[in-house]
């Protein structure tokens, strides 16, 4: 058995050496290393072909200019060009445990499932200092508790069967930069037949602040707010076919309202605020989920109350 490990990178050779030591410090695994760089202008390209030289394992390619920025668009390529009965998308910021895939392939052997789920440590610094843990899994209402983040549904936590990838159904949006893990994890698990999980396997999340899950500037809350809603609508739409808890719903609801709130405030009530606050109504109907509609009523109240607020302080008319 083989796992394909895809890693988008971009400027990012210190940390993304030690990310590559960490995969591949098991040499009795079946590994393929693929990494998709997005035109660094750092020393990345240097460092990979001194890997790709001394370790069969390791390749890399360099995400062509008129493909779009960002880790979406490399995983997507990264797919592409794997050949492993199972993929792993990873971040080349994060590390694995000792025996991490050694373990997994155990498990994968065992239980062939369509997706694999480990759980998640977080650390700042070195390895040793984990600073938190993510929920364990459990079967029952395993979607719902994803979305509420009992449980979590990352990248770098979820090693797919190569088969359900390529099933025709869409890879990662494109256009997101924010909750395009848990849009894609939502849309692909609602179709995998067979889902098994450890909780005792992790993977190791870094934090540092050139991570794109932190940054933040006016720019990036834009992109956030942009990504968040059209990854949480799409969420909805996927489980309208699924059973998903009245919780979930609203939270998704509640993310839908707060980026679509934090667009009219920056930007005004432009074309954007206005089709998708309207929108809202097209996909969830009033009598399946309320609380879902209950948001976007309130999206349309708030509208109303403070626009003309936003409108003496100069908000109308911004273009985002």
């Amino acid at each position: 058995m083989k796992i394909t490990v895809v890693i988008p990178t971009f400027n990012r050779a210190a940390l993304l050496q030690e990310t590559l030591d960490s995969v591949l410090q098991e040499q009795q695994v079946g590994l393929e290393v693929i990494v998709i760089d997005d035109n660094s202008t750092d020393d990345t390209i240097t460092m990979l072909k001194n890997y790709a030289r001394n370790d069969s394992r390791v390749s890399y390619h360099i995400k062509p200019h008129d493909s779009p920025k960002g880790p979406s668009a490399s995983r997507n390529i990264g797919a592409q060009q794997a050949t492993g009965d199972y993929v792993h998308f990873f971040d080349s910021d994060d590390l694995v445990e000792e025996n991490f895939y050694s373990e997994l392939t155990q498990q994968l052997k065992l239980h062939q499932p369509d997706a694999f789920l480990c759980r998640m440590k977080w650390f700042e610094g070195s390895r040793e200092s984990i600073k938190g843990v993510s929920g364990a899994f459990g079967k029952e209402d395993f979607l719902s508790k994803g979305i509420l983040q009992e449980h979590d549904f990352w990248t770098q936590n979820i090693i797919w069967k190569r088969a359900v990838l390529n099933n025709g159904s869409a890879l990662f949006d494109e256009r997101l930069t924010m909750s395009e893990d848990i849009e894609f994890a939502i849309r692909k698990l609602a179709k995998a037949v067979n889902i098994e999980f450890s909780n005792t396997l992790f993977v190791l999340i870094r934090r540092h602040p050139m991570s794109l899950t932190f940054i933040s500037n006016l720019k990036r809350e834009r992109e956030i707010a942009v990504s968040r809603y059209f990854a949480h609508k799409s969420i909805l739409d996927v489980m309208h076919r699924k059973p998903i808890s009245a919780a979930a719903v609203i939270k998704c609801s509640f993310c839908i309202r707060q980026s679509l709130l934090f667009l009219l405030k920056v930007n005004g009530v432009n074309g954007f605020f206005i089709r998708n606050a309207i929108n809202g109504f097209r996909y969830s109907p009033i009598n399946k989920w309320p609380g879902y509609t209950i948001g976007i009523v309130s999206n349309l109240i708030l509208f109303v109350r403070k626009g003309s607020k936003w409108e003496k302080e100069g908000g109308f008319g911004r273009s985002f």
